[in-house]
């Protein structure tokens, strides 16, 4: 995705933010409420790895492509920041998503038990 350099017409604020190109014209509005426009700068340029052995295949990765293919072919992903949040989300939403039938069949049992008139509510 790529990332454009903004500024706000009202108050100079500069920002960086992420859009999709067909989302090219979708600029947020400033804090001060001004309208944001976009501004030339120099493009980004991503520099080379730092040479490793990799844990997962004990193979010297030199470059990026390297990385790529050894990352599949271990199957590991790249620890980046917010990695531990996003695995913790993920995994509260598939406990709470494997937790609602059970949920749904005690909510069930209940309200038939109140229905016979055997437990109050």
């Amino acid at each position: 995705m790529p990332v454009y350099r903004i500024k706000c017409k009202a108050c100079g604020k500069t920002d960086d933010i992420f859009r999709k190109m067909s989302e090219y014209d979708n600029l947020p509005v400033c804090s001060c409420s001004g309208t944001y426009e976009r501004v030339m700068c120099a493009p980004a340029v991503m520099r080379g790895i730092e040479a490793y052995i990799s844990p997962g295949t004990g193979k010297y990765i030199e470059t990026r492509e390297q990385q790529r293919e050894d990352l599949k072919r271990s199957g590991a992903i790249l620890h980046e920041p917010g990695l531990e949040q996003d695995i913790a989300r993920n995994k509260a939403e598939k406990a709470e998503k494997d937790f609602a039938p059970v949920a749904a069949a005690v909510d069930a049992t209940v309200t038939q038990l109140v229905n016979k008139g055997l437990i109050e509510s």
